[in-house]
């Protein structure tokens, strides 16, 4: 499975990162694949301050509630798919999950960071 989303804009901000000052307005870029139940993927940012996290949310969608995959990588008790539960994943620019994912039907949202606090949020289909 492949997730490669652009982002709604977000407000202005100004990155003091370097010698000169400059104004990020750009949400960051992600890519994600799942290969042998593991999720990994590359993000970068597309302004001029960095990333700063990447964040992943895994979920089997039972009805219409999720039960959410933890630390651990157990699948958590139901609750509405809008609640969603994030992990951060290892990496910024390459990251990885550092769980395994349960076998089934999975949903994957993936939430990057940038330095300013542009925030990209790309969504898969479910996939088997």
């Amino acid at each position: 499975m492949r997730v490669s989303i652009g982002a709604s804009p977000a407000p202005p901000r100004v990155a003091t990162t370097g010698a000169s000052p400059c104004r990020d307005r750009l949400a960051p870029r992600a890519t994600a694949r799942v290969l042998r139940r593991r999720v990994s993927g590359t993000a970068r940012d597309r302004g001029c301050s960095g990333v700063a996290r990447v964040e992943v949310s895994v979920a089997r969608q039972v009805g219409g509630r999720c039960r959410f995959l933890d630390r651990r990588g157990h699948l958590g008790r139901p609750r509405a798919c809008a609640r969603r539960s994030y992990l951060v994943a290892r990496g910024t620019q390459r990251w990885t999950l550092p769980v395994r994912l349960p076998r089934g039907r999975l949903r994957v949202v993936v939430r990057v960071h940038d330095l300013v606090g542009n925030m990209l949020r790309a969504f898969s289909r479910p996939r088997a």
